[in-house]
This record gives structure tokens, C-alpha cells and sequence, in this order.
């Protein structure tokens, strides 16, 4: 007995192997939790780009002209460190609660109030850590010193 094996696509190959790059999307990654698509009106999924140093900033704050930033670095996509950030900030354990820097401001500056954040990239590090913890270490000094400045 003979098989014979036919193979029909509709897409072509490197159609198929792009859709797995989510960072070549056109449109917001569609997550209700996405710090970064939430409050950017660009369109594309940068929430996916990995080995970044990011700024959450406060909406609140932003409104009144203050100052209020937050840096991070991590290895983790930009969507994965943004709903960590979250998640700590809407825990209901205390100690979670005391370890993010997001809730200590909401409780500080608001007096607890809900709070919204948006996320951005400020620089992306290809295999790079040093570089990567070196450049937010910058960052960090360089707000705090525009704060003090005010």
C-alpha cells in the first residue's frame, strides 16, 4: 500500500512564524492587566519585549504636574513585570503589600485611595544585565534628583 501526503497551506511559512513574534503585532496586546497598552495610545505590543528598564509612573500625580516615577530593570517581558507590580499592589496580604513600592506611594501620597499606573520602556538590553541594572540605577538617581529640584 502507497501513501501519498499533499500539503496545502493558505499562509505562507514566514506569515506563520511572524505570528509568534508578539512584538511585531499592530494592535494592543488586549490584556485588561496590560500596564503598558493601557495607557499607551501607540499601537503595537511592546508589553512583549523582554530584558528592559521601565517607568511606572502615577496618573494622579501626572495630573497635578508632580513628579512621580518609579524604575525598574528585569528580564521578564514588559506585560509580566507590569502585572507583578499589580498584583502586589492589589494583594491582601501585608506583607506583599509592604514590598511594593506602587502601594506604599498609594498609601503615602493618596491616603490609600485606588490609584492608576502606566508603564513604559525607557530602554531595551539584549543580554546585557550589567548594562541593564547600571543604566536603572542612573535613572533612579537621575529622578530623584529632578524631584529634589522642584
Amino acid at each position: 500500500m502507497k501513501i501519498r501526503v499533499v500539503e496545502k497551506t493558505v499562509k505562507k511559512l514566514i506569515d506563520y512564524l511572524k505570528s509568534f513574534d508578539k512584538t511585531k503585532a499592530k494592535s494592543k496586546c488586549g490584556e485588561a492587566d496590560c500596564l503598558m497598552c493601557s495607557g499607551d495610545t501607540k499601537i503595537g505590543r511592546k508589553c512583549r519585549k523582554n530584558d528592559i528598564v521601565y517607568q511606572i509612573t502615577c496618573e494622579e500625580c501626572k495630573k497635578e504636574n508632580k513628579k512621580s516615577n518609579y524604575f525598574g530593570e528585569t528580564n521578564f517581558n514588559a506585560y509580566t513585570r507590569g502585572k507583578q507590580h499589580i498584583d502586589n499592589y492589589k494583594s491582601n496580604c501585608e506583607s506583599t503589600q509592604e514590598k511594593s513600592a506602587l502601594r506604599k506611594h498609594a498609601k503615602e501620597i493618596h491616603n490609600d485611595n485606588n490609584v492608576k499606573y502606566t508603564m513604559k520602556i525607557v530602554k531595551t538590553f539584549k543580554e546585557d544585565p550589567l548594562a541593564r541594572q547600571i543604566y536603572e540605577s542612573i535613572k533612579i538617581v537621575e529622578s530623584k534628583k529632578m524631584m529634589t529640584d522642584q
